[in-house]
């Protein structure tokens, strides 16, 4: 883990470069979120064991710069599920902002690894500017675990090191 640094590049006003990043479980023991952004094998990586649990659970993603987005940027998270119980729903945290639903809920995928192939993205087209800080799950049942690989911003892969780019669409 370190501290994800978010600093525009030169030139381009939309342009951001990633730095170092850390993602903390709201809650300790309800997830595994340590590789989830990580620069290993970037930038193809996926966290193949990231999840949390559902019910309110989640995580935060610190920054030393803002995680900038905009109104109109494509937000996208890979994910799977094993809850056979119902639908849960991966919610956006910008603060200020009432949390996004990323796309619809998702039911049981056959696997909380959100690696697998075929890939499964939620996606959110954001209505407002403003800034990420962290992801929460809400749905299915307390023992389920919802799985949590990659996020992209506008089709960019979110990692140390990417550049990405906002307001664009």
């Amino acid at each position: 883990m370190g501290i994800m640094q978010m600093m525009m590049s030169s030139g381009d006003p939309n342009t951001y470069t990633c730095g170092d990043f850390t993602v903390t479980p709201t809650t300790p023991g309800w997830g595994n979120v340590s590789g989830f952004l990580s620069t290993s094998r970037a930038p193809d990586y996926c966290a193949i064991e990231g999840y949390v649990r559902p019910n309110g659970y989640g995580f935060t993603i610190s920054c030393t710069t803002p995680f900038v987005v905009s109104s109109g940027d494509i937000i996208s998270v890979r994910v799977g599920h094993d809850g056979d119980a119902g639908l849960a729903t991966l919610w956006l945290i910008m603060p200020g902002e009432p949390n996004l639903a990323i796309g619809s809920g998702l039911g049981d995928c056959g696997s909380w690894y959100p690696c697998n192939d075929p890939a499964i993205w939620r996606t959110v087209t954001l209505t407002t500017s403003g800034t990420i800080t962290g992801l929460i799950v809400t749905g299915g049942r307390g023992s389920d675990a919802y799985g949590i690989g990659q996020l992209k911003v506008n089709g960019y892969i979110i990692y140390s090191g990417a550049t990405y780019k906002s307001g664009i669409n």
